[in-house]
């Protein structure tokens, strides 16, 4: 697939010199390490770099996503509406994602079609972390 990534040159990690392009040729390189496929995303996206401002972005408009991007829409009770999110099925997904500045990768702990199974593995994560 032919992307059109932006910005290659800008700088991520200015103490180290590593720009946007190295964390997309990166993630290129480790794509099948890391894809947990069916899982939504959470994600952190660092615009400017990893010393620069961050924010967190799970709502996504499904419109504005490219045909290899996946996305699943899920009901949240807590705030009564239905929250759209990426699902990085795929390599070009993943480099999308790292074009938009996600640094960090966030995916959900539970499969879509099962998302209560996310707060269970969480939590169950933080009593094994927190018991000893």
């Amino acid at each position: 697939m032919s992307m059109n990534f932006t910005h290659l040159d800008k700088i991520f990690w200015p103490k180290e010199r590593y720009t946007k392009g190295d964390v997309i040729a990166y993630y290129d390189k480790i794509a099948p390490y890391i894809l947990f496929e069916d899982r939504a995303e959470s994600l952190n996206r660092f615009p400017d770099g990893i010393v620069g401002e961050h924010f967190y972005q799970k709502d996504i408009d499904p419109e504005q996503l490219p045909g290899y991007v996946d996305s699943v829409s899920l009901p949240e009770k807590s705030v009564g509406k239905t929250t759209h999110y990426v699902v990085c099925n795929n390599k070009d997904a993943l480099l999308y994602l790292a074009d938009l500045g996600c640094i960090e990768i966030n995916p959900w702990a539970s499969r879509i079609g099962q998302p209560s199974l996310a707060m269970a593995s969480t939590s169950a994560s933080y009593l094994s972390l927190t018991a000893g």
